[in-house]
């Protein structure tokens, strides 16, 4: 009996052991501004950070509750009701028993703005730079990729040709399940891959492939995305077939084709095309009359246990005929001179590219990785252009005709090879040793007739000559890197490098004219070589809710050149180059979270603006080297603030971006009476050029979160320098704007998304010897409306409005405007998987393709030849089958 008693008395203290390790929360939930208990209300407890549910329950007769949660710390409390407002509140839970929590809700016919709980709640959770969305329970459409799905995501947006930004960053890479797939072009992914295949999506910054490779930290990071598939989807079938036909010509066929078998991915991907692209939501021109075909195949592959083989090949050939008209305004002292030119083209280019890797482990303590990337492509191109160049009064300077055939090939050969060593994994000490070569073969041969007139002196001069251009280049980069943990939080690494540098280039003019009227011979051969030797560091600490890393890196560098041209011409200079980044990021809370970066770049001058060797292919332009270019400086500071509350779905986005360069390398132009422009560089010792970017951006779920809500604020400004005839010339560029979104997607009988800006534009010109100069400012503005109506039997109606003022034509004064409307009609035959559609672009002709660009002391407006409002009809099938 004795024992018995014991036996118990061990087991009530277990069990009372248990119940006070669980932490209780307890509370009753009433009816506001009553006494009266809400019987069976839903009481959740949800995990502050990513809200994920831990523990939910109903409320008794009593309106009371009770729920046991394992650990102490910040959760969230959520209470709902059918008809009633929900609470959600934060809940800080202690070792001790919690106080006793009194709930209200609120009867919805007494709140003004209705505030629902959605059960599709997109989960994301944030870990230093990567933000990872769940994306399990949203609503798509039976066949929409990864594009429609990226749409709908907190911060992320996809443009018109499927280029996926973030907090305004190009994604320049996406991988799936972490591997590369079609590696050079990641639309591929975005427009093809199946949405319902996606368990999660990871955005991050990664580091460039030179620091991943070489661990010298180059202070430079891009975006990525990495898709991650549910179990299901990685082994299974799928794909689409599309064909396009229709007016003037235009057709396109395509073919993409995914094999994934767990770690073994396979995908085909192929096109035959006229068009710029068969969606709608795209701008309605096709410049000039292209034809594209595009090949490739990638294989991914696990070979065995933690070796990865991925290999990818595509053919690539495009044809063009174009046509463009230029129209250059350059402001001198006390004239101007306009410009014209009007040329005609046709291009063809054909490239193979082979892009091999090999990487994995060799053992406990071995890391391998081996890329090869090779390329080979011939190009042919012809043109024929037509100029003129004006003063003020109209009066012809000089006039050009001239004609160009160009027949290159070229070939280049890439292999790098990194091994890594583990020397203790404990305390995280490696060895690591590169070798990358890199070797690039070209010949070229350009035929060219040229005959230009100048008026001042009645002088024809005619070039009519052949030149044969060869150039190899080779480079042998080497670096050895040691690596260790300093502590639980922080490592170090130090860095050896050797890169050598040999380029051969010769030009030989064939002059086939004897009327050619040229001061020296042209003609050059020259060999130059580059050795640097560099040493770097770099120092990272995670801790906690801070992380931060330190890096930098000092590289020598001894330049020679030696040349044959009109006269011996050798050249030896000694460069000092270096890079320092601080990285800072703090995390506030779950949701939020800042950072910083400061970069210090010494940027050595380019053997291409040191040196004058030119092929004179133009009479009236003419380039001159600068061999006394100087190195110069360049500061740039970034910080981000962002937040997000995936449970209220709401986001908030800041971003501040600064950069000057000090004795910056600008252009010198000189031009004589004749309107032969001489074209240099010089370093600016007494001006700094200034860059800044500052935006604001912000997005609210509205409407049960059927609809989103997105303005945004943005302020740049940017200078450019630049010499005319030794007078100095500043650029300053300014836009303001504020604009949003405003947008639903949920496919229910009506879908759009509304995109609006509105802005001010200043350009000014300081060259106050000028009276003819840039001083404008205008408004401009931009209202985009894409809709889709549902309207059942698988019938879909699509358009796209976009109606921009976006400058003002300084010739006639009249504003600049494009517009804009695209139609397209669906029917989804649900049986066979198809869709069939009819496809209108630019249905009122209205679309204008006037471009400008400005510089200190020049404003240039063209025009390329287009092709718009035309019509397709298509039809596409998609397929997917699990293995």
């Amino acid at each position: 009996m004795r024992d018995k008693l014991i036996i118990l008395l061990v087991a009530l203290l277990v069990m009372s052991g248990d119940l006070y390790a669980q932490k209780l929360i307890k509370g009753e939930v009433v009816v506001k501004n009553t006494i009266q208990p809400l019987e069976n209300a839903l009481v959740m407890v949800l995990n502050k950070k990513d809200s994920l549910i831990i523990q939910y329950c109903r409320t008794d007769q009593n309106g009371s509750f009770l729920i046991n949660v394992q650990d102490s710390g910040e959760y969230i409390l959520s209470v709902s009701y059918p008809r009633f407002q929900g609470v959600h509140k934060t809940l800080k839970v202690s070792d001790r028993i919690s106080d006793k929590i009194n709930i209200t809700l609120d009867r919805l016919e007494n709140i003004i703005d209705e505030v629902v709980i959605n059960k599709d709640i997109l989960r994301i959770k944030l870990n230093g730079d990567t933000t990872e969305y769940t994306v399990a329970a949203m609503s798509l459409g039976k066949n929409d990729k990864v594009g429609s799905l990226l749409q709908k995501l907190h911060g992320i947006t996809v443009s018109d040709d499927g280029t996926v930004m973030v907090k305004n960053k190009v994604v320049s890479k996406i991988y799936i399940d972490g591997q590369e797939y079609f590696s050079y072009d990641p639309r591929i992914i975005v427009r093809n891959v199946r949405a319902d295949a996606v368990k999660k999506v990871q955005v991050y910054d990664e580091e460039t492939e030179l620091t991943k490779s070489t661990r010298i930290n180059d202070g430079k990071k891009i975006q990525v995305a990495n898709i991650i598939l549910k179990e299901e989807a990685k082994k299974s079938v799928f794909g689409n077939v599309a064909a396009n036909y229709g007016s003037k010509g235009r057709y396109g066929l395509a073919l993409f084709g995914g094999l994934f078998n767990n770690s073994r991915k396979i995908g085909i991907n192929t096109s035959i095309s006229s068009l710029a692209s068969n969606e709608i939501f795209v701008v309605p021109k096709i410049i000039g009359n292209p034809e594209t075909r595009n090949y490739a195949l990638t294989y991914n592959d696990e070979l065995k246990k933690n070796l990865h083989f991925n290999n990818e090949i595509s053919v690539n050939e495009n044809r063009n005929e174009t046509t463009t008209d230029n129209l250059e305004k350059q402001f001198l002292e006390n004239d101007f001179r306009s410009n014209f030119s009007s040329s005609k083209n046709q291009s063809g280019n054909r490239m193979l590219r082979l892009n091999s890797r090999l990487t994995g482990n060799l053992g406990n303590d071995l890391e391998l990785d081996f890329k090869l990337k090779s390329t080979a492509g011939h190009h042919l191109y012809h043109s024929s252009r037509y100029a003129v160049s004006t003063k003020e009064d109209s009066s012809i300077i000089n006039s050009q005709n001239d004609t160009s055939n160009v027949n290159s090939r070229s070939y280049s050969f890439n292999p790098f090879f990194q091994i890594k060593f583990n020397i203790s994994k404990e305390k995280r000490r490696y060895l690591l040793m590169v070798l990358n070569s890199g070797n690039v073969y070209t010949n070229a041969i350009d035929t060219k007739r040229n005959l230009t007139y100048f008026s001042k002196n009645t002088d024809t001069v005619v070039l009519d000559n052949q030149s044969v251009n060869k150039n190899t280049a080779h480079n042998l980069f080497s670096f050895l890197t040691y690596g260790t943990g300093i502590d639980k939080y922080s490592n170090l690494s130090l860095s050896y490098s050797v890169n050598i540098d040999s380029k051969n280039e010769s030009f030989l003019f064939r002059d086939t004219d004897p009327g050619t009227n040229i001061p020296n011979d042209p003609s050059y051969n020259y060999r130059s070589t580059s050795k640097s030797e560099g040493l770097s560091m770099s120092y990272s600490l995670n801790k906690g809710k801070v992380q931060t890393s330190l890096s930098g890196y000092v590289l020598a560098s001894k330049l020679k050149l030696h040349a044959l041209s009109g006269d011996n011409y050798n050249l030896k200079k000694d460069f000092l180059s270096g890079n320092f980044s601080l990285l800072t990021r703090y995390q506030l809370s779950e949701r939020s979270q800042i950072s910083s970066q400061y970069k210090y770049n010494l940027i050595i001058p380019t053997i291409f603006q040191m040196t004058a060797f030119r092929p004179i292919i133009n009479p009236v332009t003419i380039y001159i080297g600068n061999i006394n270019l100087e190195s110069s400086k360049n500061h740039f500071f970034n910080g981000n603030y962002g937040y997000f509350n995936s449970f209220r779905n709401i986001t908030i986005g800041s971003q501040v971006e600064f950069s000057m360069t000090t004795n910056p390398v600008i252009s010198k132009l000189d031009i004589d009476e004749q309107g032969k422009t001489y074209y240099s560089n010089v370093n600016d010792h007494d001006m700094a050029l200034k860059q800044f970017n500052a935006n604001l951006n912000f997005s609210k779920g509205l409407l049960k979160n059927s609809v989103i809500i997105g303005p945004a604020i943005n302020y740049s400004f940017s200078s450019f320098s630049e010499i005319l005839n030794n007078t100095l010339a500043k650029n300053k560029i300014s836009n303001f704007s504020i604009g949003g979104t405003l947008t639903k997607q949920n496919r229910k009988t009506f879908d759009f998304t509304l995109r609006f800006n509105f802005g001010i534009d200043a350009v000014i010109n300081d060259n106050v010897k000028s009276k003819f100069q840039n001083r404008l400012m205008y408004v401009t503005s931009s209202f985009t409306i894409d809709t889709k109506l549902y309207l059942g039997k698988g019938f879909q109606i699509s358009q796209r409005s976009s109606l921009e003022q976006f400058g003002k034509d300084v010739y006639s004064d009249k504003l600049l405007k494009q517009k804009y409307t695209n139609v397209q009609i669906t029917k989804e035959l649900n049986k066979q998987n198809m869709t069939i559609s009819i496809k209108a672009y630019d249905i009122f002709s209205s679309y204008n393709n006037v471009i400008q660009k400005f510089s200190p002391n020049r404003f240039l407006q063209y025009n390329e030849g287009f092709i718009s409002q035309y019509f397709l009809l298509g039809l596409k099938w998609d397929f997917n089958k699990k293995i």
